[in-house]
Parts: structure tokens; C-alpha cells; sequence
């Protein structure tokens, strides 16, 4: 036919005598190595093994079973030779060259794919180390993080107790402050414990002033642009007023908060100003 001498070949036409070749070779292989007859090489040429003559004998039915079976073999043998070799055509014609053909040309294709095929893996790998590089860096950066969050947390920590002590010695003071201020100094209901408060003063009050001095006003000297200052009668006056100002607010009772079974003794006031 034309496609075995590489007139027409295409690629149905290779698929089909392929699949064919593969189901024949798989077939006879396998009966071929399971009986150990079937030799391989690696020199790249094909060993023929000698077949022997057939004898006369062989033709008869009576033939013993060994005999046989050697007969059998040396046929499965011829025909995947064969086999091979119309392969080897028909692959050649298809492709104008020989591919099957020889130890040398397996070994030249064999390095070259090889090679091509380290140099993709090597680029991958370069690739690969490059974002391993980058995921390392970026776990270092996620790692130093880390530890400053810690380092935060703790300080934050520490800040915090800080600010519940003195939240609770604020507390502690405005505890206090509510209490009213003039319990203090009141030892007990009957009011024997009694401790008044220093007074503080808050004007400096001037002597009243004596009866037939005469005062003499001050003399300022009038400067362009500056007012007069008031006299002393004035001043004096003025600090007169807030003395009784700071008499009559003495002069007032405490508010005591009690209860109405209470009772106090009251005769123990002396009638002046408690504050």
C-alpha cells in the first residue's frame, strides 16, 4: 500500500496503525517474556536468534509437547520482528528520517530533550526560590510585628494597671469629699470632743482709728498720663465693710446633719461663733 511507502501518511492514518501495533506488540510481548525466549540489547541491533531447520518430523500430529511449544515460540518471535520492522518503516517514510534506527540517535535526542528539560526545571526553580525568598521576608516582617504587638500589649498592660490604681485613689478621695467638712470636728452628739478649725484670714483688717488723730492725707505727685490714687480714708472704709462682711459669715451656725433621736447639749454652747 502507499501509506507504508511513506507516499500518504497522516496523522489518522499514524493513530490507527499505532493502536494496532500497540495492541499486537502488548500481546505477543507479554507471551514472549513470560517465556523467557525473547532477548534484548542494547547495542541497538536487534539479535536474531538461529532458528532451526524443521525436520520432517515436526509435520506429524505425533509431535511431543516441548517440541511444540519451541515451534510456537520461534513463530510469536518472527512475527514481532516483523512487526518491529514495519514499524521502523512506517515511522521513517512519515518523518523522512530514520528515528528507530541505531544506538546513536536515541542517545543525541535522549540528551537533548534531557537538557532542555533541566534547564525548564532550573528556571522554575529560580522562580521558585525567588518567592520562597519573598514569603521568608515577609514572615520575618510578620515575626518583628508580631513581637512589637507583644511588646505594645505588655506597656499597655502596664499603663493600664497604673490607671486603675489611681482611679481607686481617686474614688478613695471623692469618698471623702462628700463628706460633709464640718463632721470633723465634732468629737461625738454631745459635742464634748469640740474642735474648732483654725481661722484663716482671708483680708487684712486695719485698727479702727482713734479718737482726736487727725489723719493726714498722702501726698502723690501728680504725673501727666497717671490717675490719682484713691485716699486712705477710702481704703479704710472699704476694709471696715468686708470686716463685718467676715463677722456676720462667722456669726452663723454650722448646718449639723443628725438624726431626729439625737439629742445634743445644747448648753454647751458659749454663744460665740462656732467657725
Amino acid at each position: 500500500p502507499l501509506w507504508l511507502e511513506g507516499q500518504v501518511c497522516s496523522e489518522a492514518v499514524k493513530r490507527v496503525l499505532v493502536e494496532y501495533l500497540a495492541k499486537f506488540l502488548s500481546v505477543n510481548l507479554s507471551c514472549a517474556w513470560m517465556s523467557g525466549s525473547f532477548s534484548t540489547s542494547f547495542s541497538g541491533e536487534r539479535k536474531e536468534e538461529k532458528t532451526e531447520p524443521e525436520r520432517p518430523e515436526q509435520a506429524s500430529p505425533k509431535l511431543s509437547l516441548a517440541v511444540r511449544k519451541r515451534v510456537s515460540e520461534r513463530r510469536r518471535r518472527e512475527e514481532i520482528h516483523t512487526s518491529f520492522k514495519t514499524l521502523e518503516a512506517v515511522l521513517s517514510s512519515c518523518r523522512g528520517e530514520e528515528i528507530i534506527r541505531g544506538k546513536k540517535w536515541d542517545r543525541e535526542k535522549i540528551v537533548h530533550g534531557a537538557t532542555e528539560h533541566i534547564t525548564e526545571q532550573e528556571q522554575r526553580l529560580g522562580i521558585l526560590r525567588a518567592e520562597l525568598a519573598k514569603i521568608s521576608a515577609t514572615v520575618e516582617d510578620v515575626r518583628n510585628e508580631k513581637v512589637e504587638l507583644r511588646a505594645d500589649k505588655l506597656y499597655l498592660s502596664e499603663e493600664l494597671e497604673k490607671l486603675k490604681e489611681e482611679n481607686k485613689r481617686l474614688r478613695q478621695d471623692n469618698k471623702i469629699l462628700r463628706q460633709p467638712m464640718n463632721r470633723e470636728h465634732w468629737g461625738g452628739p454631745d459635742m464634748t470632743g469640740f474642735q474648732a478649725p483654725e481661722p484663716i484670714p482671708m483680708y487684712q483688717v486695719a485698727p479702727p482709728p482713734q479718737a482726736g488723730a487727725i489723719e493726714e492725707p498722702e501726698t502723690v505727685d501728680a504725673q501727666p498720663g497717671v490717675a490719682e490714687l484713691p485716699s486712705k480714708s477710702v481704703h479704710i472704709a472699704d476694709q471696715a465693710l468686708l470686716a463685718m462682711q467676715t463677722d456676720a459669715q462667722n456669726s452663723s451656725q454650722p448646718q449639723v446633719e443628725h438624726d431626729e433621736g439625737e439629742h445634743y447639749n445644747w448648753d454647751a454652747f458659749d454663744g460665740g461663733p462656732l467657725l
